[in-house]
């Protein structure tokens, strides 16, 4: 095996990886691979500043700040004031965002960094300086890095985003247009209205038959 392609296979492996960890997050928690990193960052170490938060998770300060917007519309992270400094702001978890942290396993990028951690000084300088320079020649080293597999918005529909309101509103109790998991939510009050509405549209099939409510727009339901 070539070095060129023992290299192409670790890129293959850990891009795998950070694929297959984002899917998960997704998938169990309704949250991007980012955001569960950000939760667990603030779950090791509370109340920290924006920039603090960057600086733990290697992270430019205005992509993390994208990440932690979310999370606090979804109500996952809180902004407070320092008791100690009013001009500061600090971040923390919610109840939710703490009941997330503590049941789901360890990010992707928790992982990268304990092993770069590990690494002498000497070799991890030389790897950043290798993977910096390929990244240049590549013609991606414009701009700040946003947070790896940070958008977690379905495709394409102009629906999705009032479906979304519609959902967090209902079951949710809160003003946002992000589709969230059920795991670890309280549902808001509306959510009360589903079990009776399944129960009188059962009942009036039972009375009528499912035929008539299907075309209950404007139509008279047959007498018996």
């Amino acid at each position: 095996m070539t070095d060129s392609q023992r290299i192409l296979d670790s890129i293959r492996r850990l891009v795998r990886l950070l694929r297959l960890n984002d899917r998960a997050a997704q998938s169990d928690l309704g949250l991007s691979a980012a955001q569960l990193f950000v939760l667990h960052e603030l779950a090791k170490t509370p109340a920290m500043s924006l920039s603090e938060l960057a600086e733990k998770t290697r992270t430019d300060q205005s992509s993390v700040s994208v990440v932690v917007s979310r999370l606090v519309e979804n109500g996952f992270v809180m902004r407070e004031r320092d008791g100690r400094d009013a001009r500061r702001l600090i971040l923390n978890l919610t109840k939710n965002g703490r009941a997330i942290a503590e049941k789901s396993p360890p990010a992707a990028q928790e992982k990268i960094l304990e092993v770069l951690d590990r690494m002498p000084p000497a070799d991890r300088r030389r790897f950043a300086d290798i993977f910096s320079h390929i990244i240049e020649d590549l013609g991606e080293s414009r701009g700040v890095a946003p947070m790896m597999f940070d958008d977690i918005e379905p495709p394409g529909r102009k629906t999705s985003g009032i479906i979304g309101l519609v959902t967090n509103m209902a079951f949710f109790g809160r003003f946002s247009t992000h589709f969230v998991s059920p795991a670890f939510n309280h549902h808001g009050w509306l959510v009360l209205f589903i079990p009776a509405l399944g129960g009188a549209i059962v009942g009036l099939m039972a009375r009528y038959g499912s035929t008539p409510i299907l075309d209950v727009g404007g139509k008279k339901f047959p007498r018996k």
